[in-house]
């Protein structure tokens, strides 16, 4: 090989070199926006979740008190109707 076919590899090299490095880190830069954004949405998850336990929680509170409420109405509704009909 000559001289001038050496530099001319070598530079082609240099060449294929930069290039792969601009892809990593462009690949780099892709990973970590992939990664902010992942974390953003984790956060969302996390807050839909509290606010979901939360109302849960209520929905457990308030039927401590309907299902009761309804029980007694369904009794007092059946006294009333068979209590007159005399059945």
């Amino acid at each position: 090989m000559d001289t001038r076919r050496t530099e001319e590899l070598l530079t082609e090299l240099r060449d294929m070199q930069k290039e792969s490095l601009e892809l990593q880190k462009r690949h780099t830069e892709l990973v970590e926006r992939q990664y902010a954004r992942a974390e953003k949405i984790q956060d969302r998850t996390e807050a839909i979740q509290a606010r979901s336990e939360s109302m849960v929680a209520i929905g457990r509170r308030v039927m401590l008190v309907i299902v009761p409420v309804l029980i007694f109405l369904v009794a007092y509704v059946s006294w009333l109707l068979f209590g007159k009909l005399g059945i």
